[in-house]
C-alpha cells in the first residue's frame, strides 16, 4: 500500500494508494482517532503523542469530490521514513538476536533486526520463532526519546511543511501503512488497515444459555451414566467437603476482631528448618522450582506469545476461561497458525467457565467485533489444534 495523494478537513481524511496494480481510494473520520498514550508520563521534552485512526472503507471508484476546505498533504516515500525509523530506534532496539516489544495499548507489536540488519517490525503474536523478547518499553517512553530526533530528521531533509504523510511500508492484517504528521498541532496519526472479522458468529438470542444448559446436561447425566464410579465419588465429595466447611467452624471468624499484632524485631526464620518441617509434614522428597508472577495484561500476554511463538515442539494450555473477544480471537489464530506450523497445541478450557464468561461483551470491545458463537469451533476450524473443553460433574 504505497500513498500516492492525500488530503485532509477538519472531519474527515482521505486517501489515494496504490496496491499493487490496482489504485484504490480510501477514508475515514477523524473522531474515531484513539489515543495511545491516555496520560503520558511527565517529561521536560514536549513529544508528539501518538494516535491510532482506522481507515473505514477502500474502494476503486475515486471520490465524487472533495470538501471545499480539504487540504493537500504532501506524501514522503518509504525510503524517508525507513531513514527516520531506523534513528529513532537504533538507540533502543537490540541487534544482536533479541528484539523490542512497543505496546501500541491495542496492539503490542515487535521490533527487530534481522540477520542481515535489517530493521524489521510485526505483531507480536506474529514474532519470528527464533527471536525472543530482550524488554518491553511503553509508548510514551519511547516518544519521549523520539520527540528531539524528529525535529533534527525533518529539518536535516529540508522538510519545511508542517503538514506530510509517511508512507510506512507496513504490511500486513491491521498494518499501519500511513503516517499524518502534524507539527504545528504536534499530531502524529497511524492510519490503520482494518480488516473485517472473520468467523462464524451468531446473534441468536439466548444461544450462549442454551450451550450452558447443554453442558451442564451432558456433566451432569451423560457423564454419570458413562463414568459412574468416578462421577459418584466426586460427587460424594464435592457433597462431603461442603457440607462439613458449611456445618464447621471456621477458625478465621474468631480473628475478625482482633487487632493486627505489629511486627516483632526478632531473628529470621529459619528457611533450611522450615524446608525439613515441610519434608516430614508432606512425606515427600524435595523438589526444586520456580514461580514467575505476571501482573496485568501486558506482562502475562506479552511472555505468553513470545513463548507461543518461539515454541519448537508443543504447546499446551490450560485456562479456566477462554473468551471470545477481539484479543481472544487474535490469541486463538496465534495458536492455529503454530498447529498448522506443526506444533502439538493442547488447549483444556472448563468447559462451563468459558460458556457463561463468553455471555456478556466488555464495553471496550471495537464496534465492528463480531465474536464468534463457539470458541472451541473457533479453536479446532482449519487448524489441527486438540481442545478438550472439560466437563463439570
Amino acid at each position: 500500500m504505497i500513498a500516492l495523494a492525500g488530503y485532509r478537513n477538519e472531519s474527515k481524511f482521505f486517501v489515494k494508494y496504490r496496491y499493487g496494480e490496482r489504485i484504490l481510494y480510501a477514508g475515514g473520520t477523524w473522531r474515531d482517532t484513539v489515543e495511545l498514550i491516555e496520560n503520558p508520563a511527565p517529561s521536560p521534552v514536549q513529544y508528539v503523542n501518538p494516535s491510532l485512526v482506522p481507515m473505514q472503507y477502500h474502494r476503486e471508484d475515486p471520490w465524487e469530490s472533495l470538501p471545499e476546505d480539504a487540504v493537500s498533504l504532501p506524501v514522503q516515500g518509504v525510503e524517508k521514513w525507513h531513514l527516520l525509523r531506523d534513528r529513532l530506534l537504533r538507540a533502543v532496539v537490540p541487534d544482536d538476536g533479541t528484539g523490542l516489544v512497543v505496546d501500541f495499548v491495542h496492539a503490542e507489536y515487535f521490533l527487530f533486526y534481522d540477520r542481515e540488519g535489517e530493521f524489521q517490525s510485526t505483531r507480536l503474536l506474529d514474532k519470528p520463532a527464533d527471536y525472543q523478547v530482550h524488554a518491553s518499553l511503553q509508548l510514551d517512553e519511547f516518544m519521549g526519546r523520539g520527540r528531539p530526533i524528529l525535529d533534527e530528521f525533518l529539518a536535516e531533509q529540508g522538510i519545511t511543511q508542517t503538514e506530510l504523510i509517511f508512507n510506512t511500508g507496513d504490511v500486513g492484517l491491521y498494518s499501519l501503512p500511513f503516517l499524518y504528521l502534524n507539527t504545528d498541532q504536534r499530531l502524529l496519526i497511524f492510519f490503520r488497515n482494518v480488516p473485517m472479522q472473520s468467523g462464524v458468529v451468531t446473534n441468536l438470542p439466548g444461544l450462549k444459555g442454551m450451550q450452558a444448559f447443554g453442558h451442564a446436561l451432558q456433566s451432569h447425566l451423560v457423564n454419570l451414566i458413562q463414568r459412574p464410579v468416578s462421577s459418584l465419588y466426586r460427587l460424594f465429595f464435592v457433597v462431603t467437603d461442603t457440607a462439613t466447611s458449611t456445618m464447621s467452624f471456621d477458625w478465621t471468624t474468631a480473628l475478625g476482631d482482633k487487632q493486627v499484632p505489629e511486627l516483632a524485631d526478632l531473628p529470621p526464620m529459619d528457611l533450611q528448618l522450615w524446608e525439613r518441617d515441610l519434608d516430614k509434614i508432606s512425606s515427600r522428597p524435595p523438589g526444586s522450582g520456580s514461580v514467575d508472577i505476571l501482573v496485568d495484561g501486558g506482562a502475562f500476554f506479552t511472555r505468553f506469545i513470545d513463548t507461543v511463538t518461539t515454541a519448537e515442539e508443543s504447546v499446551h494450555m490450560q485456562t479456566y476461561i477462554f473468551d471470545n473477544d477481539d484479543y481472544a480471537v487474535k490469541i486463538a489464530e496465534l495458536l492455529k497458525r503454530r498447529s498448522n506450523e506443526g506444533v502439538d497445541v493442547k488447549v483444556l478450557l472448563d468447559g462451563l467457565g468459558t460458556i457463561t464468561g463468553t455471555m456478556t461483551d466488555a464495553e471496550s470491545l471495537p464496534e465492528r467485533h463480531e465474536p464468534p458463537a463457539s470458541v472451541r469451533y473457533l479453536l479446532e476450524s482449519g487448524s489441527q489444534v486438540n481442545v478438550r473443553q472439560k466437563a463439570n460433574p
